[in-house]
């Protein structure tokens, strides 16, 4: 079998299994569904600043700053004016939560299967790219699948 398509397929179950993981522990009660929105955003932020960010510094120099506080305002703007608002009222007209999260990611996830084919072709550069992918990948749709649900999507949806 093609070592993409295996690191793919691995990636697949990854990500289908931390939305099924969500979804069937959903219950009416929101509490649990903050908890993991909280936790999945808390293992991402904690990869970006603590890993990435520091990296970006070292080989881009104050000019990350600027790109992060870009694309914080970017996405702020988007989400505020455009996607959603976060509401706690039931007869709110848009609870469209999670789009904007679900169009970044599906970018985002675009990128991962670039990464994934490039570093498959490339000897030794395989696995470490496969592992970075799938060890985000868990709290990534565990956060996808719970914004979506606590945006009033159906459990169906929420899982595709």
């Amino acid at each position: 079998m093609n070592l993409t398509l295996l690191y793919s397929l691995i990636v697949l179950l990854v990500a289908c299994g931390a939305s099924a993981v969500t979804i069937y522990s959903h219950r009416e009660d929101k509490s649990r569904l903050r908890w993991m929105i909280s936790f999945g955003a808390g293992v991402l932020l904690g990869a970006a600043l603590l890993h990435m960010l520091p990296h970006s510094f070292e080989h881009h120099g104050e000019s990350a700053a600027w790109w992060v506080v870009a694309g914080f305002l970017i996405f702020y703007v988007l989400e505020f004016s455009t996607f959603s608002h976060a509401c706690e009222e039931s007869d709110c007209e848009n609870h469209a939560l999670g789009l904007a999260a679900s169009a970044g990611l599906g970018l985002h996830n675009f990128a991962n299967g670039v990464a994934l084919g490039a570093g498959a072709a490339v000897p030794g550069i395989g696995w470490t790219v496969f592992a970075a992918t799938v060890a985000h990948k868990a709290p990534e749709f565990l956060t996808l699948s719970s914004l979506l649900l606590a945006g009033k999507r159906s459990k169906g949806k929420a899982f595709f």
